[in-house]
């Protein structure tokens, strides 16, 4: 490990974390320096660098700085209660198969507005190919006007 990089020892030298609340404190229990960016992530500087405050979070609990995104479960990037969040490794694998913890992953398909829940796998492969059939089984019921909207609607990231 390089002098540069934060470990979970030097990270209780510098803070506290609360995981009922998602709230930094220094030691003596003022505040922590934070900042919110425009894309709505916190930060939190700690030894002159800026941390990701949900990446922080999770170092503190898991003694481990994340390689990973920090998804938060109820959308709000303020939110760094313990139990709200989970890693977001879906996103580096397939689309509509997420992370769930605890060594499951979970397929979704999502068809006109309505969310539908495929099963819990033990790889994100099972995963795809749950998502990958339930997508072939609908895709004659699906209106072609929709359909259309998928070749032609936007991507991003």
């Amino acid at each position: 490990m390089t002098t540069n990089e934060l470990d979970g020892r030097r990270l209780r030298e510098l803070i506290t974390y609360i995981p009922a609340t998602g709230e930094f404190f220094k030691l003596d229990w003022t505040p922590a320096r934070q900042c919110i960016k425009a894309n709505g992530k916190r930060y939190i500087t700690l030894d002159g660098k800026r941390y990701v405050a949900s990446k922080i979070a999770w170092l503190w609990m898991r003694d481990i700085l994340p390689p990973f995104q920090i998804a938060h479960r109820n959308g709000n990037d303020n939110d760094d209660r313990w139990l709200n969040l989970r890693p977001m490794k879906d996103n580096l694998i397939f689309k509509s198969v997420h992370y769930e913890g605890e060594g499951q992953w979970s397929a979704r398909l999502c068809i006109l507005g309505k969310l539908h829940h495929l099963g819990y796998f033990y790889t994100p492969k099972e995963a795809r190919a749950a998502y990958r059939k339930a997508m072939k089984n609908h895709w004659d019921y699906l209106p072609r006007d929709y359909l259309a909207s998928l070749v032609h609607a936007p991507r991003f990231g």
